[in-house]
């Protein structure tokens, strides 16, 4: 679920991913994005600038598992309470479930009609 989260704000590659779910082991990462590919959630689109590789994007499968996941954070929420003394809490991590983030171009296509939250071509 993670990981479909983070993909709600727009494709991003490996390393940002392994980033933002950090202490998530490599081969557990690479192993939950090929199952979510084999389930037709996300998929794999090229990247050339400003160095060749690839992200990952939901498809259409994937972003239809939005409201579920935002009914399911927000339930989550309202039962969470305040978080106990000495804890960290990231409230910008949670931030999607109450206002989808903005359309905005993707920083590794700026020069593309890909735009974030919607998926972007493989052109």
């Amino acid at each position: 679920m993670l990981i479909v989260r983070d993909l709600f704000s727009g494709p991003h590659r490996f390393g940002e991913l392994e980033h933002s779910l950090a202490p998530i082991p490599t081969s557990v990462l690479a192993t939950r994005l090929k199952d979510l590919e084999n389930a037709g959630i996300i998929q794999r689109v090229p990247v050339t600038s400003p160095r060749r590789g690839t992200a990952y994007t939901l498809t259409d499968d994937g972003r239809a598992l939005e409201p579920t996941l935002v009914a399911l954070g927000r339930w989550g929420a309202e039962r969470m309470g305040e978080p106990r003394p000495g804890r960290a809490s990231r409230p910008s991590r949670w931030r999607w479930r109450y206002a989808p983030p903005t359309p905005r171009r993707a920083p590794w296509k700026a020069s593309s009609n890909c735009t974030w939250p919607t998926s972007c071509s493989a052109s």
